[in-house]
């Protein structure tokens, strides 16, 4: 299966695309972990209930 989008964005040439694969890795898990940290969810008791500020 060829999948033309795909290759034209991967053949680009961006400050991005010119990073350190290594550099990439470490701030998608940064970012996804501020992202997870920002949840107000209280998993532990009771699923996706939002747990309340006091």
């Amino acid at each position: 299966m060829h999948h033309t989008r795909i290759d034209y964005l991967a053949c680009k040439d961006s400050p991005v695309h010119r990073l350190d694969s290594r550099t990439k890795l470490i701030v998608a898990i940064v970012f996804t972990v501020f992202v997870i940290s920002q949840l107000n969810v209280n998993i532990a008791f009771g699923g996706a209930e939002k747990s309340q500020m006091r």
